[in-house]
């Protein structure tokens, strides 16, 4: 999917979330993109790459995932198996580990459900209390967000900061603030 058609699809999702949560709907469109490839893998509608933790009450569905680590003893977290571990340098000259396993993630009836999901996951984890005061500035909450813990691939933020600027220009060029609506009044 191209950028713009991306951006023009999810808009109104990411907005709706926006004026429900706060959290500002650049971040939650370059989210998405980054989880999704620009909006062409969500399966299950998870369109954010939540894990379903024991807590969990939902959907579930079993995915393969890249997880990256400092070493390679993390095994003991993937319950449902290590496909594959693989020691990479980073863009920083940095030595990782690259885990290929298989984890539960949730999955949602609507994209409704899984954007609203997805806000609720900060305000429901406590680690996420120091970005939810920046929530309506992109950029600064993506730091917080990925200081806090919510990736573990590399480079994160500056991808994601590259992504929200993309989102940004196409929402300017394109008009989208003034001709896109709200999926529901608020």
């Amino acid at each position: 999917m191209k950028t713009t058609d991306f951006v023009k699809k999810f808009y109104s999702y990411a907005k709706d979330a926006e004026l429900k949560t706060g959290i500002n709907l650049e971040y939650i469109l370059a989210r998405q993109a980054l989880e999704t490839g620009w909006g062409m893998n969500a399966p299950g509608n998870n369109c954010f790459g939540i894990k379903a933790s024991k807590n969990w009450k939902g959907k579930t569905q079993l995915l393969k995932t890249h997880e990256h680590f400092a070493d390679d003893m993390q095994s003991y977290r993937f319950p449902h198996g290590v496909i594959s571990i693989t020691k990479k340098v980073g863009k920083n000259g940095k030595t990782y580990f690259d885990y290929l396993v298989w984890d539960l993630f949730r999955a949602y009836d609507s994209l409704t459900d899984c954007y609203v999901d997805h806000c609720q996951f900060y305000f429901q984890n406590s680690r996420y209390a120091k970005a939810l005061k920046v929530k309506n500035d992109a950029k600064a909450f993506n730091r917080a967000v990925n200081e806090a813990g919510y990736s573990t691939g590399t480079n994160v933020i500056n991808t994601l900061n590259s992504i929200i600027d993309s989102i940004s220009k196409i929402i300017e060029d394109e008009k989208l603030e003034a001709t896109v609506k709200p999926l529901t009044k608020h």
